[in-house]
């Protein structure tokens, strides 16, 4: 017991310690540094839709205040292999690609981009007009 008390003695100063570095200098604690959080270059912009970086940006706190555990978005948990893919969403992935590249190969035989078949053209009150692309019959 007189160890853990030892421990809990050594905990409660270091955080004294923090309120104070706090009390006196609140602006230091306030701008967080989300790149250093994530060891994510500065560079990359964040987007929230994409990204969880702006969600641990809003729960940061001192280090004296227990963090928010902020769970990765599942694009992000796709890309570091913390999530994997069911087999029945892997399948079906698997047949929408194969779709694809049969309408990719169909579309090249007939003539005709596999892009898209007709072209929306922004008029000059901001409505969308759909224009034929070439190589597409109508009729």
């Amino acid at each position: 017991m007189d160890a853990y008390e030892a421990v809990l003695a050594l905990v409660e100063g270091v955080t004294s310690q923090g309120l104070a570095e706090y009390s006196a200098y609140p602006e230091n604690f306030e701008d967080v540094d989300v790149h250093a959080i994530t060891n994510c270059p500065e560079s990359e912009k964040v987007d929230p839709d994409e990204s969880s970086l702006a969600a641990v940006r809003r729960c940061k706190r001192p280090w004296w205040v227990c963090q928010s555990y902020v769970r990765p978005l599942p694009k992000e948990a796709l890309e570091k292999g913390s999530l994997r893919r069911g087999r029945k969403e892997i399948v079906r992935l698997e047949a929408e690609k194969a779709e694809r590249m049969a309408q990719r190969e169909e579309g090249e035989r007939v003539g005709v981009p596999v892009e898209g078949r007709v072209e929306v053209v922004r008029g000059g009150e901001g409505e969308g007009v759909e224009v034929a692309r070439e190589g597409l019959v109508c009729g």
